[in-house]
C-alpha cells in the first residue's frame, strides 16, 4: 500500500455523470434528474490531505492499466490521478471515458482498499446499474487480470462520506469506485450525494 494515512477532510466533489450503477442501503440509487442542471467540466472529487509514502515504492507495473465491467459492457483505460491544488481526489482529464485510479492509496489486488473514480456523464454513466455479486477485472501493466466481485453499493449524502471505510479499510483486498449521484448543486459547484460501489478480490 502506497498511501498510509490520511487527513479524512471531505467535500467530496466528483464529477461523475448520472450513471448506472450499483445502489443498496442506506438509499438505493434510482435515476434522479430532478433538479439537475448542467454539471462542469471537471468537478473536485474529496479533500483527503497530503499523501504520506512509504520508504519502497512499488513495481509501476503492478498499476491497473485497464478496467472491464461486464455488467454494464465497460471496458476502458485506466489513468492514475492524484490530488488537486485544493488537496481533492482528481478525476481523470483529457479523455472522460478513462477511469481515474488514486495513485498515492492501494495498488488493485494489494492489501487494502484501492479506489477509482469517474465522470458520471461518461465512463460512469451506468455504474449504478451494477449489482451485488457482479464481476469485475482489472488488468495490470504486466497483462495480469485480476477478478473482483461487487459486495455493496451505497448512496452517501455529501457530508456522510466513510472516507475510512471507502480509501482505507485494511480488512481485505478492496477495490472501490465512486462517482457523484442525484442532485448537481450549481452553488457549490458538486453533486448532492456520491453513490460508492465496494469490491473485493476473489481469491
Amino acid at each position: 500500500m502506497r498511501f498510509s494515512s490520511f487527513l479524512l477532510l471531505v467535500l467530496a466533489a466528483i464529477t461523475i455523470p448520472t450513471i448506472e450503477g450499483v445502489r443498496t442501503q442506506p438509499t438505493p440509487l434510482a435515476p434522479n434528474t430532478a433538479g439537475i442542471v448542467e454539471e462542469p467540466e471537471d468537478a473536485p472529487t474529496f479533500l483527503i490531505g497530503d499523501p504520506v509514502f512509504e520508504e519502497k515504492l512499488p513495481d509501476p507495473l503492478d498499476n491497473p492499466s485497464r478496467l472491464i465491467i461486464p455488467s454494464i459492457k465497460l471496458d476502458t483505460n485506466v489513468q492514475e490521478v492524484g490530488i488537486t491544488s485544493n488537496g481533492e481526489m482528481d478525476v481523470p482529464n483529457g479523455n472522460t471515458n478513462n477511469v481515474g485510479w488514486y495513485r498515492y492509496g492501494t495498488i488493485p489486488g494489494d492489501l487494502g482498499s484501492a479506489v477509482m473514480d469517474a465522470h458520471v456523464y461518461a465512463a460512469f454513466a451506468k455504474l449504478r446499474y451494477v449489482k451485488v455479486d457482479d464481476d469485475i477485472y482489472v488488468v495490470n501493466a504486466k497483462g495480469e487480470k485480476l477478478h473482483f466481485r461487487v459486495i455493496d453499493s451505497r448512496v452517501y449524502a455529501l457530508d456522510e462520506l466513510p472516507l475510512q471505510q471507502i480509501f482505507n479499510d485494511q480488512d481485505g483486498r478492496h477495490l472501490n469506485f465512486i462517482t457523484c449521484a442525484r442532485k448537481f448543486i450549481r452553488s457549490l459547484n458538486t453533486y448532492s450525494h456520491r453513490l460508492v460501489v465496494y469490491t473485493e478480490l476473489v481469491d
